[in-house]
């Protein structure tokens, strides 16, 4: 095999999903489909979302894989949160870590999966290259933090997502270091999937993407606050839409949905092309997220949004789109609901702005991945 990609896909996360078709898209422009695949979890819905793509789990290897180039494809795979850190390095080498850490999930994912790397030989790349990656943050001297560091300093090119990764990757020395944009960031995505609307007259639907949160006490305090603050839109007439980019990683929040009964729009590749899905996000004036890429397809789809700040990425996104407020701790409901009746009285403005922040990061992405196809291209 040609190129190896590895990356959080597999779980019905629309975030990553997004990720894994941009990745397929731009690789397959170059590599027939035999040449190239996925080192992910085995989902039934691809065959919906990419039925041609090929999918090598953990279980599939139990010889080894020769492969020219392994791809960390997109998102946050290297983390660690003081409530979800490992407790101990297991009994194996950092390049075994390197090839089979799963970052996703951390207790219910990556533990039971340390126990089957005993029966794995692994992956060997002749070439390895992360793309779009964002790294952090970590827990002081946490396993994940050192098996980051190692992974990063072997890199042959590290091709990251934001400055703040930017800025770890140059403290570790790796190598191929260029500073792009998140994967959704380039141009034949947008045109492939995105049709530009026009802006509303009247702003009055607010889409509200959440997330659970388990990795800090910090983080997790947003649930009752942002509840309060829906109670409050609704009586100003606003028409409120929940979003859940994942069924399967946001079991609380479906409970406090069904609990609230509370109307939402949930992300399934069973139920929605990945388009239409896009498409009912377009109908949206403006978002309140706490999804990292609830910020990314609002800044696409050229809507204001609120990031809530449960971690660092979220103000990392909000920081570059002069358009998006940032909602931070201790997530003051008043602050939030006045960040809404902000954006509604400068819409039309907010929506000029994002011309010149999205063309950068778009060209950033460009640049990014026109490095990537040169890179498999010299195989």
């Amino acid at each position: 095999m040609k190129v190896l990609v590895r990356g959080g896909y597999g779980l019905n996360n629309f975030g990553d999903d997004a990720l894994m078709i941009t990745m397929y898209d731009h690789i397959k422009d170059i590599l027939r489909e035999d040449e190239f695949g996925f080192y992910c979890t085995k989902a039934d819905y691809f065959n919906e979302l990419l039925p041609a793509a090929r999918i090598i789990s953990s279980e599939d290897l139990f010889s080894k894989l020769d492969v020219d180039m392994l791809v960390y494809g997109g998102g946050t795979q290297f983390f660690s949160f003081p409530n979800t850190q490992v407790k101990y390095l297991p009994k194996m080498t950092l390049k075994k870590l390197k090839y089979f850490f799963d970052y996703k999930t951390l207790k219910s994912v990556v533990l039971p999966r340390l126990r089957g790397f005993k029966k794995v030989s692994g992956i060997k790349a002749a070439k390895t290259v992360a793309i779009g990656i964002g790294v952090g943050p970590f827990v002081k001297d946490s396993v994940e933090e050192r098996v980051a560091m190692q992974t990063f300093r072997q890199l042959d090119q590290a091709l990251v997502r934001d400055v703040v990764s930017y800025d770890m990757c140059k403290s570790w020395e790796s190598k191929g270091l260029f500073l792009g944009s998140d994967l959704c960031f380039n141009s034949s995505f947008v045109s492939n999937y995105f049709t530009k609307t026009k802006p509303a007259a009247d702003p009055r639907v607010i889409g509200i993407i959440v997330r659970d949160w388990k990795h800090t006490d910090e983080g997790h305090a947003y649930y009752g606050k942002l509840l309060e603050a829906t109670r409050i839109w609704q009586q100003k007439g606003y028409e409120v839409k929940y979003i859940l980019f994942s069924e399967e990683r946001d079991p609380e929040w479906l409970d406090i949905i069904k609990r609230e009964n509370i109307e939402a729009m949930i992300w399934d590749a069973r139920r929605y092309t990945f388009k239409a899905f896009i498409q009912e996000l377009a109908g949206i004036d403006m978002f309140v997220t706490a999804r990292f890429h609830g910020a990314i397809f609002a800044a696409l789809l050229n809507k204001p949004a609120v990031c809530i700040e449960v971690e660092q990425k979220l103000k990392i996104v909000s920081d570059n789109f002069k358009s998006f407020d940032c909602w931070k701790y201790p997530f003051d409901v008043n602050q939030l609901v006045n960040y809404v009746e902000q954006i509604r009285a400068d819409y039309a403005n907010r929506i000029r702005l994002f011309q010149t922040d999205l063309d950068r990061e778009i060209a950033r992405g460009d640049q990014m991945f026109s490095l990537f196809r040169q890179a498999i291209q010299e195989l």
